[in-house]
This record gives C-alpha cells, sequence and structure tokens, in this order.
C-alpha cells in the first residue's frame, strides 16, 4: 500500500535561504519523491534532525492540499497502482496523471499529425476528405477550426450526421460552396473516418497495461454508423457493352474518345483500373504487367501483382497512348497531374457517351464489373478464377503461399469473354 507524505530536507537549503519540500511516496519498501512549486523561509529543524517542520500555516495547509490531492489519485486508481512495482513507477503514473489534467487533446490537429503517417495514399486520401467535411462543419455551427476531444460526443455525432443529411452551404478557404444531402453509405464512409482517427487518439493516449485511461468514453458505444448498402450492379449485357465498343466520337480531341478507349482497355486487361493504367512501367514481350494500386497495403506484393497479355483489339490504343520517353507505358501522366484528373476527363467522357448511347450511369468501373460478370455468369468460370483475374483475395491465403502464380489462366478467361462479347452467332 502506497503511502504519501510532504517532507522538507535540511540540505535543500537554496541560496537564498529558502527551501523546497518534496512529497515523498512510499510503495513496496521504495521511496521516491515528487517535486513542488512552493519555496518558503518558514522551516524549523530540531536539533540534529536532517528533516524539518513548517511554521506558516498558509504554507503547511497548500502542501496538506497537494497530499491530500495525490492521495486521492492513488486510492481511485488502485488498478493503475498495482501495476507500479516500486514507488518510482507510482512517481512516474502519478506525474503523468497530473499533466494530462490540463491536456486537452484537439481532435483535427491529432487527426491531420495522424493522416500523416498512412502510407497509403487512397486511404490517406479517403480519410483527410472525411475529417475535412467534419472541419467544414465544425466552421459551420462555431467558426472555430477545432474540436475538443471530450466534446466529441455520441449527441455530436448525431448531431453532424443530421447536417450531413441536409442541403447544406458551408465556406472553404472564403469561397461558398454547397454540396446535397448525403445518404446511408456516404454518412457511413466520412463516419468511419471519423472513428478511425478517434481509435488512434484512445490507442495513443491510453496506457491500457497500466490502467492509465486519457480517453474515457467511445461516442461510437452510443452513436452506430450506418449499415452501408451494398451498391447497384453496374455489369453491363454484351448489347451495351457493344454499343459503347462501336461508339465513334464527334472529335479526336474530346473527352469521350479517351473514354471509350479506356473503356475497351479495361474490359480487354480483365478489369484493369485508370490508376494502375496511369503508373504502369512495364509492357514486355506482349504483356501489361503491374501491382495493383489498390490492394498492395494490404495484400503482399506478389498477391496484387498481374500480368496480361494484349489483345490484337486493343494494340493500336496501347500504341496510341504509348509514352515516348519509355518512363512508363502510357502518357497519361503527362497530360494529367495525377490520376484524379485523369478519372474526372473519363467522368466527362462517359457523360457524352451516356447521352449519345441512352446507357445509365455509364461509367468507368462498368468494364471491371462487366467483365467480372460475363466471366462467372457466361463464361462458366469459378468465383476463384474471377478473383484471380482481378486480384482480389481468393480465401486461399495459406494455399497461395505454395502455390505458384498461372497468368496464362487470366490470359484464358480474357479470350473467353472478349469471345462471348464479338462472337457474331452467340445467342
Amino acid at each position: 500500500m502506497a503511502t504519501i507524505s510532504w517532507v522538507i530536507f535540511k540540505h535543500h537549503k537554496k541560496a537564498d535561504g529558502t527551501f523546497n519540500p518534496k512529497i515523498r511516496v512510499t510503495h513496496n519498501r521504495t521511496t521516491s519523491y515528487l517535486a513542488t512549486n512552493i519555496y518558503t523561509q518558514f522551516v524549523r529543524f530540531k536539533r540534529g534532525s536532517s528533516t524539518g517542520t513548517i511554521s506558516n500555516g498558509e504554507v503547511e495547509d497548500s502542501l496538506n492540499d497537494r497530499v491530500s490531492m495525490i492521495r486521492k489519485i492513488v486510492n481511485t486508481n488502485q488498478e493503475a497502482i498495482d501495476n507500479c512495482d516500486n514507488a518510482k513507477e507510482l512517481v512516474e503514473y502519478i506525474e503523468r496523471y497530473l499533466s494530462r489534467q490540463n491536456l486537452d487533446i484537439d481532435f483535427i490537429a491529432f487527426g491531420r499529425e495522424y493522416l500523416s503517417t498512412i502510407q497509403k495514399m487512397g486511404t490517406r486520401g479517403a480519410y483527410t476528405t472525411g475529417l475535412n467535411v467534419l472541419l467544414y462543419y465544425l466552421m459551420a455551427i462555431n467558426g472555430k477550426p477545432q474540436l475538443p476531444i471530450k466534446k466529441l460526443t455520441s449527441k455530436f455525432l448525431m448531431k453532424y450526421d443530421a447536417w450531413l443529411r441536409t442541403d447544406r452551404v458551408f465556406s472553404i478557404n472564403g469561397k461558398i460552396r454547397k454540396a446535397p444531402a448525403m445518404g446511408d453509405n456516404g454518412i457511413a464512409k466520412y463516419m468511419i473516418a471519423v472513428q478511425t482517427i478517434f481509435n488512434q487518439a484512445k490507442n495513443t493516449y491510453n496506457d491500457y497495461e497500466f490502467d492509465d485511461i486519457v480517453i474515457k468514453g467511445d461516442p461510437f458505444k452510443v452513436y452506430h454508423i450506418p449499415e452501408t448498402k451494398r451498391p447497384p450492379k453496374r455489369a453491363f449485357s454484351k448489347e451495351q457493352l457493344l454499343k459503347v465498343f462501336n461508339y465513334e466520337p464527334p472529335f479526336a480531341w474530346r473527352t469521350d474518345a479517351l473514354a471509350c478507349d479506356l473503356f475497351k482497355m479495361s474490359f480487354m486487361l480483365a478489369g484493369m483500373n485508370a490508376v494502375d493504367l496511369y503508373n504502369c512501367t512495364t509492357y514486355k514481350n506482349g504483356r501489361i504487367e503491374y501491382f495493383r494500386s489498390k490492394t498492395t497495403d494490404r495484400k503482399s506484393s506478389g498477391d496484387s501483382f498481374m500480368s496480361i497479355k494484349v489483345r490484337p483489339e486493343i494494340e493500336p490504343l496501347i500504341n496510341k497512348y504509348r509514352d515516348k520517353t519509355g518512363k512508363r507505358v502510357f502518357n497519361f501522366y503527362q497530360l494529367y497531374t495525377n490520376h484524379k484528373a485523369l478519372n474526372v476527363a473519363l467522368c466527362r467522357g462517359f457523360k457524352y457517351i451516356s447521352e449519345a448511347t441512352g446507357i445509365v450511369k455509364l461509367q468507368y468501373y462498368c468494364a471491371r464489373h462487366s467483365f467480372a460478370t460475363i466471366a462467372r455468369t457466361k463464361c462458366g468460370r469459378s468465383l476463384d478464377d474471377v478473383a484471380f483475374c482481378l486480384t482480389h483475395s481468393s480465401g486461399h491465403d495459406i494455399t497461395e503461399i505454395y502455390v505458384d502464380p498461372d497468368y496464362s489462366l487470366v490470359d484464358e478467361v480474357i479470350d473467353k469473354v472478349v469471345e462471348y462479347v464479338f462472337k457474331e452467332d452467340q445467342e
């Protein structure tokens, strides 16, 4: 059992004649000391004694109050105290406890610092957007860009949720912006970002081993993130795909030409994403090789690697967009500042194609969905085969360690899918 008292040592006399009392902590037959900010001349020492007493009532009351406060800390945190093996560890715990009494963690500032450590650009970008939207809310309701973590309560999250469900007007860098009301899927995406940052803050400031808890509450125990609904299917029929493939852009320079070309390339490259076309650096022996950007942080580098034979139908398109410098396979990085800018151009292009063909909800990702759906439902390929083509996890993580990948399987699936779509006598 720890004992707490104050003490004044004769040999601690300062040059100005004052003494600095200490708080003595005894625990498990060991002793350590806490400093105080009190300096006093009102000290008496008995002859031959190394410790003294206070001769001023106010100073003595101040020391007694401090001892009482520390005793209260010890008595109300017994589990943490029991984990301290000696007085030095107990003093360190008490100092941490006292230092955080005035600790006011700013959730926004912590979030910025944490997000800067995330290596995966896609994940960092998604969470940064979530944090920024929360910041817009704070500016809209009180004009302050800070959020003390103690105020991140379930009631706060419910009000934030309600705000997201309305048509909103807010300011970004002095410019007024408007945003439409969001549904469950969008709100869930932003709330997951907030929850992830909050959990990281708890892991940073809370010492669960010593029961040293700075952030005690969890608003997500009361507020529940909306359940996300499964997105609508984005796979197209053979007829719809042929409309896109046979689309003739009226202007070679317009973004619908780019969108149509990359849609064809993606479909015949097993649903290759635009970001991977943008970053791709290897084209040799008639094969495109790349590491899928979306999964390289979640899987081993070997699992996210893909090698695909280029079919003759898209060889002209490969050559059309070749990077003449040889730095990358395609020149998209020379035309667009990043893959997000490329995606914006594609979205504009697909709007033109959608208007011309009458195909609603046309977007680049439909090529990937259509390839996978046709491979499974029309060509009879197994889900494992389709997952391999899409660089998805097959669920056989241990087995994959022992089996070398055979990328000719991908070529075979692509051939079957293309044959189904373009074979004229196909019913």
